[in-house]
């Protein structure tokens, strides 16, 4: 992860809708975009439950082995040119 926080993009990110008028003349508003979870953050909890890592250990070091997983997926990401 070369020392910096590494979160691969957005997983999930759902573009705003401008304001519009219906042809009944109603008025549809505005709806902010939403950035989702992180790619990270998905990847984890897909490592989770995927049973990756032992789930006999203390939670902290369960936290460890997943992020190491997920931060080896994004780097690999990365390294082959895969574009979040």
């Amino acid at each position: 992860m070369a020392g910096r926080q590494q979160n691969g993009g957005q997983a999930f990110p759902v573009p705003g809708i401008p304001p519009g008028t219906l042809s009944d003349g109603r008025v549809i508003p505005s709806t902010p975009s939403i950035e989702g979870m992180s790619l990270r953050a998905y990847l984890a909890g897909q490592v989770l439950a995927g049973g990756m890592v032992d789930a006999s250990n203390a939670p902290v070091t369960i936290a460890k082995e997943v992020l190491e997983i997920v931060d080896a997926m994004l780097d690999e990401l990365a390294r082959t040119g895969w574009d979040a």
